[in-house]
């Protein structure tokens, strides 16, 4: 007999530097104790093209689960920090990010804090050095564990918690305010670049409520960099009067500047007058004209159709690292 599936949620990614589709550009992947608890719930996940579905055999079997499942991403593209905006830098590895349906915006089914992912959406990784340093203050009363599956962790438990536990979220609770962790299972060999926690029985009582399956997202936002044209080939030196030109809308400019190549040798750019942001179908027409004496006759196109600018490498500017460039030799 053919067993039948309910759709319980889907989760969808989208990031701005792929336009307005979803943004297929995460494998799914998780722990031996999550596929486990998969089993045991009569639970699928369904990867599809810029996410995941989650379908249920019996879904009355998620009521009351209150243990969350972790579902972890792995970042398919490797440059994929160099194109997004995190709103401040991040170092992968260190923090893994993390969403979550606790999080979740009843309008958009957002399962992050703001619009877009940020760094506030992160988690820090757990190691020997960052339990050694707050498990003193812990076991004092100084801090308080959350475990959002499990609220009620006891102090007598927070050893057995660490040692035992395997891969979890929990959170460290103070006067001051909150810190997320990350802990991974034994055996991990490598960090993941999230996690998406899913709540069964909240899943339940949604579905329940609203008698549909429940649309999730993930958004991210493109980062922006200013543009510079650096004319390297010396076939250049010849032409006095160039200029960089938006043919397509005339909505971007350009201003002419001074590139050291080296000690030595300076050579002629132009850079961009706004932060130009990363597209992946953004094919723009900027075209290096010799500009003619007489202003009422067009310039000569000396290369018509100028390389974008390519997320392989950014250059921050020293005297504000927040500003960066995409340098793109002609």
């Amino acid at each position: 007999m053919d067993q039948q599936f309910f759709h319980v949620a889907s989760v969808n990614f989208f990031h701005e530097y792929n336009g307005n589709g979803r943004y297929d550009g995460f494998l799914t992947a998780m722990s031996t104790e999550t596929r486990q608890r998969l089993n045991n719930l009569r639970l699928l996940v369904k990867p599809f093209f810029g996410g995941f579905h989650l379908v249920s055999s019996d879904p009355e079997l998620l009521s009351d689960e209150q243990d969350p499942i972790l579902i972890r991403l792995v970042a398919k593209d490797p440059l994929f920090y160099n194109f997004t905006d995190l709103g401040q830098e991040f170092r992968p590895n260190s923090k893994v990010f993390y969403f979550s349906d606790l999080n979740t915006d009843q309008n958009s089914g957002s399962l992050h804090l703001k619009d877009f992912v940020t760094v506030a959406d992160s988690l820090l990784v757990l190691n020997q050095a960052l339990l050694k340093d707050f498990l003193p203050s812990l076991n004092s009363g100084e801090f308080k564990l959350r475990d959002p599956g499990n609220p009620a962790v006891l102090p007598r438990d927070y050893t057995r918690y660490f040692q035992e536990n395997g891969e979890s979220v929990f959170f460290l609770e103070n006067g001051m305010g909150t810190r997320g962790y990350y802990k991974s299972s034994q055996g991990m060999e490598k960090v993941p670049f999230g996690v998406v926690s899913l709540h069964p029985d909240k899943l339940y009582r949604r579905i329940r409520i609203s008698g549909s399956m429940l649309p999730l997202q993930v958004r991210f936002k493109t980062r922006k960099t200013i543009w510079k044209y650096i004319l390297s080939d010396k076939v250049f030196d010849k032409f006095s009067n160039l200029s960089v030109i938006d043919a397509q809308n005339r909505e971007i400019s350009f201003k002419e500047g001074e590139f050291e190549i080296q000690p030595a040798w300076k050579v002629r750019s132009f850079e961009s007058e706004v932060e130009i942001p990363f597209n992946a179908d953004f094919n723009p027409r900027f075209q290096l004209v010799e500009k003619s004496k007489d202003e009422n006759q067009a310039g000569k196109v000396i290369y018509k159709q100028l390389p974008k600018a390519s997320p392989e490498q950014l250059h921050p500017l020293p005297t504000n690292k927040e500003v960066l460039y995409s340098h793109i030799f002609i």
